[in-house]
């Protein structure tokens, strides 16, 4: 942008050097509504509390990874977590320790999978993660025990130490829709 804009800043610095900086003026819009968007673009995908892809983005990858698999003949699991008595835990303790717990759990979840699979918040206490190439349905278990024994580690919350258990349920494209 700024080297086609380099004849304008020659002209205007041979008319009047002040003029320069109101040219200026106009890139930093141009940019600011740049960064803008792309923040509208980032919070319209993701969850505002973890971060994490939503369920609008964890169903386009889904899509994504289902049809390559159609043409490739590749395997890919897709995981529904929902964490176990977590009402419990927001009723007793309040919505900002469950919070705060909703936001670690997805940090676990996020450290626990390879940089090509995909954990999402999909709503209240449940999360999805997204394996797009799988070498048997063994490997997605495996995943699954991971996740569900980093997550039995204790949680420290507000100077209290929670204990959370999850539920998993697995299903595999093609075999199982």
């Amino acid at each position: 942008l700024m080297l086609g804009l380099a004849p304008m800043v020659a002209l205007a610095a041979d008319f009047a050097l002040p003029s320069v900086a109101l040219l200026f003026l106009p890139l930093l819009a141009v940019h600011r509504g740049g960064r803008q968007a792309i923040a509208k673009e980032h919070q319209a995908v993701h969850d505002a509390l973890t971060g994490l892809p939503n369920r609008s983005l964890f169903r386009h990858q889904i899509e994504q990874v289902v049809n390559a698999g159609r043409r490739t003949d590749r395997t890919a699991a897709v995981m529904l977590i929902d964490l176990d008595h977590f009402k419990e835990i927001n009723d007793t303790l309040g919505h900002h320790a469950g919070d705060r717990l909703l936001q670690e759990v997805s940090e676990r979840l996020r450290s626990s999978l390879d940089e090509y699979q995909m954990v999402a918040r999909l709503g209240g206490d449940e999360f999805g993660v997204l394996i797009p190439d799988l070498e048997s349905h063994d490997e997605a278990s495996a995943v699954a025990e991971r996740l569900l024994a980093q997550l039995r580690e204790p949680f420290s919350i507000e100077g209290l130490t929670l204990e959370v258990d999850a539920s998993i349920g697995i299903a595999c494209a093609p075999e199982h829709g």
